[in-house]
């Protein structure tokens, strides 16, 4: 009977490192897609300076991090 209870804190803290390293792919991911898409943009453009990739990869950070609170909370 000990070890049931064991096995399941095991268990959970496994679920939780998959969890969260999952959130954290997602979120390079997200980052990573923005940034392609403002160089994209940028080099679409002629730009000089790269205003769409600075938008674009801001805009990735915060749309990252609205998935992680929205996950914690």
């Amino acid at each position: 009977m000990d070890k049931q209870p064991q096995n399941s804190k095991k268990q959970k803290q496994f679920n939780n490192y998959i969890k969260y390293s999952g959130l954290a792919f997602q979120m390079l991911g997200t980052i990573g897609l923005f940034v392609f898409i403002g160089y994209k943009l940028d080099e679409w453009f002629d730009k000089t300076t790269p205003v769409n990739l600075i938008i674009f990869s801001l805009l990735g950070i915060a749309i990252s991090l609205y998935q992680i609170i929205r996950e914690f909370v």
